[in-house]
């Protein structure tokens, strides 16, 4: 939600004042500051993964690993993606197609 300042400089709200979710990219394994590259020196790849409550959330795995065993319960998964700015645009077209929920 995107809060707009007034002249006064006081922040309110364009929409009703709701609790905000606080989802965040996941790591899965670890990576190299860039983000392209995994400690070991295998590319990433970047997974969109549907969560119990029908968001999508963006991860990140290392090449080579498997993405089933680190999801219980199994649930529907999009990609891989090379970048990070993919999965974004993809999950986007989730949302968009009424397959995933925004936060």
């Amino acid at each position: 939600m995107l809060a707009k300042k007034n002249e006064a400089g006081q922040g309110h709200h364009s929409k009703d004042a709701r609790p905000e979710k606080t989802h965040q990219k996941k790591q899965l394994s670890p990576e190299s500051g860039d983000g392209s590259e995994c400690s070991d020196g295998t590319e990433v790849n970047w997974y969109i993964v549907a969560l119990e409550d029908g968001c999508c959330d963006v991860m990140s795995i290392c090449e080579g690993q498997s993405l089933e065993h680190e999801l219980s319960p199994p649930r529907k998964v999009w990609g891989p993606f090379q970048s990070y700015e993919g999965a974004i645009a993809r999950r986007i077209g989730l949302i968009r197609s009424g397959k995933c929920k925004p936060y």
